[in-house]
């Protein structure tokens, strides 16, 4: 979902990409690239698209950003997402790729992924929170598919205080440990993409 950016979100892009992280997303696109060559898809100039792809998203917010995870993995997330929704594609349809030609392809599928694990992920938590008779945490989780994540609105559409949110924050964060294993790792691949 694409949000308008406030200058506070931006500032906080802006401040949390060190030099020494957008190296390191930068190296990790060229590694990416590296499993998209052996897949058969040329990749010529491909790593710096992703990088600018990622930070595009990432600060149009049309992949929003959860402060609580480094940005540099927040970016690599996204590049990897689409790395492989590029390997899917060349799977589906062999013969040699080339990038340009795929990404719109690749984003239809990626944010196809996405939905996908948010949907079993949420059904996941609210199955949690119910079995715990967590009513306020099932708020939470609407107000969030309402597309509030911000602190203060979150507590304000909930009409509750900020302390409560972050309370119920951490009731979350400890569901989101038992959620099983194959469905969390995919969750935090979604998370940073």
């Amino acid at each position: 979902m694409k949000h308008k950016p406030t200058k506070r979100y931006l500032r906080c892009v802006g401040e949390a990409l060190s030099r020494k992280d957008l190296r390191r997303v930068r190296r990790y696109a060229h590694q990416q690239c590296q499993v998209l060559q052996r897949s058969g898809i040329r990749v010529d100039g491909l790593a710096e698209q992703l990088v600018s792809d990622a930070l595009a998203d990432t600060t149009l917010q049309t992949s929003r950003w959860s402060r609580t995870l480094p940005l540099a993995n927040h970016l690599c997330g996204l590049i990897r997402g689409r790395a492989r929704a590029m390997v899917v594609h060349a799977r589906r349809f062999p013969a040699t790729v080339d990038a340009s030609e795929v990404a719109d392809a690749t984003d239809i599928e990626a944010q196809t992924i996405r939905k996908d694990v948010a949907c079993k992920v949420v059904s996941t938590l609210r199955s949690l929170a119910t079995s715990r008779d967590d009513a306020l945490l099932l708020r939470v989780l609407d107000v969030y598919a309402d597309g509030a994540t911000e602190r203060r609105d979150v507590a304000a559409e909930l009409g509750i205080t900020e302390r409560q949110y972050d309370n119920a924050r951490d009731r979350l964060e400890r569901l989101i440990t038992r959620i099983p294993d194959e469905l969390r790792t995919d969750a935090e691949d979604v998370m940073e993409d």
